[in-house]
């Protein structure tokens, strides 16, 4: 009898491991600016510019020709009364006013650029991940992630090629190499005009946690996570049964 009380407590252990490793994997939606080629967001999605934490607002510092922008999700910093619809505004750097913001009502497309709310999704081996973050580490949860066409020039200023061990961003026009680092290094982006800085992330670890149910990675972790499991639960079930005769 004591046994088979202690391999019912072991079977209860490892269901519990099994729901929380297949079906609690974080994956949340959040919001994210997606760009295109296209002025009415048709075609491929060239850019995921993604917003996560509390409170959501922050700034994409990686890839612009102007600078840094601002997606700002927090209601009581919006103009909620001639936009009630549109949770989200889109902004250059130092805007203070309306007139400068572009004001997005979820999947709405604006000039190719579209706000959505939803999991992140995409195909791992066509896309280049760059964390953003004011304190970013290994360890620590990006303030924002760009996730970025392999070889792609955005409005033909600055192109992005990755790899498994490479990072490489070059300017369209003459060649010239920006930044040249190996997979998951930590640097430092820094605008002089409004002394504004940010630090990135080339291969951010905890989107291969779990931020991307889309990635190969992720399905091939979900997918050992769930072998493992139904291994132990039959062998665990075969030893009770074993027990009972």
């Amino acid at each position: 009898m004591i046994l088979k009380n202690n391999l019912i407590i072991i079977l209860l252990l490892i269901l519990n491991f099994g729901v929380f490793n297949i079906f609690g994997y974080y994956n949340p939606k959040v919001y994210m600016i997606q760009n295109f080629d296209t002025l009415d967001c048709t075609g491929e999605v060239k850019i995921h510019r993604v917003l996560f934490g509390s409170p959501v607002k922050s700034d994409f510092l990686f890839i612009w020709d102007d600078g840094y922008r601002t997606l700002n999700c927090n209601a009581s910093e919006l103009d909620n009364i001639n936009f009630p619809d549109s949770p989200c505004a889109w902004y250059p750097k130092n805007c203070s006013s309306t007139s400068c913001k572009t004001y997005f009502k979820i999947n709405q497309c604006i000039n190719g650029e579209k706000l959505v709310y939803q999991k992140l999704n995409y195909l791992e081996s066509k896309y280049c991940v760059v964390s953003e973050g004011k304190n970013l580490s290994i360890d620590t949860t990006p303030d924002v992630l760009t996730v970025y066409r392999n070889e792609y020039c955005y409005l033909n200023f600055a192109c992005l090629k990755c790899d498994l061990l490479k990072f490489v961003l070059t300017l369209y026009q003459t060649g010239e190499t920006l930044i040249s680092n190996n997979s998951l290094s930590i640097g430092l982006m820094y605008d002089p005009e409004y002394n504004y800085s940010s630090h990135y992330l080339f291969g951010d670890p905890e989107f291969y946690r779990g931020y991307g149910s889309g990635s190969s990675d992720s399905n091939t972790l979900k997918h050992n996570n769930l072998l493992i499991f139904v291994f132990l639960l039959l062998s665990i079930i075969l030893i009770i049964s074993s027990n009972f005769k």
